[in-house]
């Protein structure tokens, strides 16, 4: 069998505050053969398993945790209903999914000798290489998997590593004639993987989707595109020479070998300046982790009603980066209700709840809301339970009530409370 240089996505893993252990299965295409392991890692209390793909759920987290590994990759798209990276990335620029990317491995792989590892260990280790970063920090490894260089640290958002990929799969054989098989049909194996996290994996999928990247481009990158373009950004080989006719000025010069795995990429970078592109994404996140305890602590403290009355009277303008988020996505709350009365319409086919998606109720002394929660069982949105108010006629999560009775879909919210006359 031939091997032909390639590039792949090599490791993926996202959490999602919204999403159900059974939502990301949807989502990934995968919804059989899982084994639930009910032992977790990192404070999950479990997990399902199947061909190294894993969904964390559970313990002290508030989260689903879902990864690929690089086998886990592979099982993705060959077993997946749809094989298709695009649509995950989909689903993670959605706020609503409340999801987040926390690593993706890109990895080119070399079966021609157009990476020399020896070469690059031995250019590595007296720094003959630039590399974009705070930390100018690299590393050469040479263990019973071969040779190894990292270069950034590895707790940066942002890693190269080059290896012997050959030497590592066969370490992993015990047999000798399995590993002569090997040898045989794998004369030449180099890998150069490119491993980011968090903002930087985010940015790197941006260009895959052409959604507002760093570095403006035309048309959405392919993979290859995308993964040269970071390399030829982030780190060069070669050294530096004094000009000619001036000793001070530097020159760099490239080494060939990089010149021709490079070939002509365009520079692309990953860092987004703060600030720059604010986004809903970033407001959530500064709501959740900057502010979400004194958040958490007014409104038990207060109640929900109080609390929006202090947030109403508060002295400080609105900025503009939050007025234009308001105006990009509208009342997103508005939005959330429409979406729970079609969902309710298309599992039902109700004609009040068109009537009422439509803003033409027939009964306007009775919101359709009373036909969704006269149904028994209780009415469960984004894994919250929920109430109808049978003063204000509007559904809310259950902390928005006091004494709610255990079997009712039915309360009076803390608002319509402190209304005078509705105590």
């Amino acid at each position: 069998m031939e091997h032909k240089n390639g590039i792949l996505i090599d490791w993926l893993s996202f959490t999602s505050k919204k999403l159900f252990p059974e939502d990301v299965m949807e989502l990934i295409g995968i919804t059989s053969g899982w084994q639930l392991m009910d032992r977790g890692i990192r404070g999950y209390g479990a997990r399902y398993y199947n061909g190294s793909i894993s969904i964390h759920f559970g313990g002290v987290q508030d989260n689903v945790w879902c990864e690929f590994s690089g086998q886990g990759c592979r099982t993705f798209e060959s077993e997946s209903t749809h094989k298709s990276y695009d649509l995950i990335f989909e689903a993670l620029m959605k706020p609503e999914n409340m999801m987040k990317l926390t690593r993706l491995d890109i990895a080119y792989d070399d079966f021609t000798g157009l990476l020399d590892i020896e070469r690059i260990c031995d250019d590595t280790r007296p720094r003959n290489h630039k590399y974009r970063a705070k930390t100018d920090y690299a590393q050469v490894i040479e263990s019973t998997n071969g040779l190894s260089c990292d270069i950034g640290s590895p707790k940066s958002l942002l890693l190269v590593r080059i290896y012997d990929k050959l030497a590592e799969r066969l370490a992993k054989m015990r047999g000798r004639e399995e590993r002569e098989k090997v040898k045989e049909s794998i004369p030449y194996w180099v890998r150069c993987e490119l491993q980011l996290r968090d903002e930087r994996a985010l940015e790197f999928v941006k260009y895959l989707m052409g959604r507002d990247p760093v570095t403006k481009v035309s048309a959405p990158l392919t993979l290859g595109q995308a993964f040269c373009g970071v390399m030829e950004n982030y780190l060069d080989y070669g050294y530096e020479v004094a000009a000619r006719g001036n000793p001070k000025k530097k020159i760099w010069h490239r080494f060939e070998y990089w010149q021709k795995f490079l070939q002509n990429a365009e520079k692309l970078s990953l860092y987004r300046k703060p600030g720059k592109g604010y986004n809903l994404e970033r407001m959530v996140n500064f709501v959740q982790n900057n502010a979400g305890n004194a958040i958490d602590a007014a409104i038990h403290i207060f109640g929900p009603s109080k609390f929006f009355e202090i947030i109403e009277q508060r002295k400080i303008s609105q900025t503009s980066k939050y007025m234009e988020l308001i105006q990009q996505h509208g009342k997103y709350a508005d939005k959330i209700d429409e979406d729970i009365i079609r969902e309710y319409r298309d599992n039902n086919d109700t004609d009040i709840a068109l009537e009422y998606l439509q803003g033409q109720p027939k009964n306007e002394e009775r919101s359709p809301w009373f036909v969704v929660f006269s149904q028994s069982g209780p009415r469960i949105w984004n894994g919250v339970r929920h109430i109808l108010c049978v003063k204000c006629q509007e559904p809310k999560p259950i902390h928005a009530f006091d004494n709610v009775m255990t079997d009712s879909n039915f309360g009076i919210c803390y608002k319509c409370k402190g209304k005078k006359g509705n105590t």
